[in-house]
């Protein structure tokens, strides 16, 4: 099940998708936004529900995703600071939409997964390499997968879990090792689930939360634990949701934020304690949004920018931000233009990306806009 907008204009996808209504609290901007963004250069081609990778050189690699004229796109440009300039880079050997990708120790970035043009799901995983701007295919996934989670541990090997087969969804795992370039098998999540979060724990441990099981929107969390290799159950979600978005906060604790549930209703974030294993609510509920955005920027504060409200089919410019100090979620109007599936990437200089998305024009687009600090 989906809500995308973006999947109306696209079969596959919308054969398991359904939007749904929630109800917008109203908000009083403040006076000032904390970051202030301006428009940039465009990318070289339109997409949503695509990736980006910060690089190691302060580069960032945007990856593949869906356009206007193509369901999945084997496309990727690099962003560079210095210049704001966008230039397109050697092109994947699979096109995929709903992939993830990750960076590794060694610079280069692992992309799994996703859909195809025709919605095949994909086992194909590539890397990218900085150096020379190309592609090179490693070990396949052991099931396709879309809409899963990929998530570096500290070991410097990557965890799989959860996605879907067309709507089919998994609790297997699967674990990669970079310096074989191969997928080892490991225990299956407690319960299948897809479009759900995961978080890298600052113990080294991986929460994944919420999701969607093709039956119902889920509320349960577990915990991975790559000493053992384990999966345990922790506490639930406040409300149980999917799409949305996870960030680890600089004390521990896992910022929850956004999502859908079905039947429609505003969410609250919730704040996770891994000392704990609970969830407390921060604020006041949000209308549920998809496809938002959720960046740790400076003073350990979280950007939450853009997404689709379901009540009144719009794509959103709202930024949010929470202050962990302040714990406190506050709505401000900042985006120059309305997206949701976009990214939103931390440069180097502390400056914030945000790339691509679907608008409210019903098209994927190719408009790039910088946030500076307010204060500088």
């Amino acid at each position: 099940m989906k809500c995308l907008p973006l999947t109306q204009r696209s079969g596959p996808l919308l054969s398991f998708g359904l939007l749904f209504a929630c109800t917008l609290p109203v908000a009083q901007p403040a006076a000032a936004a904390p970051y202030v963004f301006h428009p940039a250069p465009s990318m070289n081609l339109p997409r949503a529900g695509h990736t980006a990778t910060l690089l190691p050189d302060g580069r960032v690699l945007v990856a593949a995703g869906r356009n206007d004229t193509a369901y999945a796109t084997d496309s990727a440009e690099l962003f560079d600071p210095v210049t704001n300039r966008w230039s397109i880079t050697g092109s994947l050997a699979t096109a995929r939409v709903l992939h993830t990708a990750t960076l590794l120790p060694s610079g280069l970035v692992l992309v799994t997964g996703g859909a195809q043009n025709d919605g095949t799901v994909t086992t194909s995983a590539e890397l990218y390499n900085p150096a020379t701007g190309t592609w090179t295919p490693t070990g396949d996934l052991k099931w396709p997968r879309q809409e899963h989670t990929a998530t570096l541990l500290t070991n410097g090997m990557v965890l799989v879990a959860g996605g879907h087969n067309r709507g089919a969804p998994y609790a297997q795992t699967e674990l990669y090792d970079p310096a074989t370039g191969t997928w080892t098998v490991m225990r299956r999540l407690n319960e299948p689930r897809y479009d759900h979060t995961a978080a890298l724990l600052s113990d080294g441990r991986v929460l994944v939360a919420g999701g969607f099981n093709a039956d119902s929107v889920l509320s349960s969390a577990e915990l991975y634990d790559p000493a053992t290799g384990l999966w345990e159950l922790t506490g639930s979600l406040t409300t149980a949701r999917y799409q949305q978005t996870a960030t680890l906060l600089r004390h521990g604790t896992v910022l929850i934020a956004g999502g859908l549930k079905v039947p429609p209703q505003p969410l609250s974030a919730d704040l996770y304690d891994p000392v704990t294993g609970t969830w407390a609510k921060i604020g006041a509920a949000l209308p549920s949004l998809a496809g938002m955005a959720a960046t740790l920027v400076a003073e350990g504060r979280v950007l939450l920018s853009g997404g689709y409200n379901a009540q009144t089919a719009a794509i959103v410019r709202s930024v949010r931000v929470y202050d962990p100090v302040a714990d406190s979620l506050q709505q401000y109007l900042g985006l120059n233009t309305a997206r949701g599936w976009h990214t939103a990437t931390v440069l180097m200089d502390g400056r914030v990306l945000i790339a691509g998305g679907d608008d409210n024009t019903s098209h994927d687009t190719t408009s790039v806009e910088i946030g500076n600090r307010a204060d500088r």
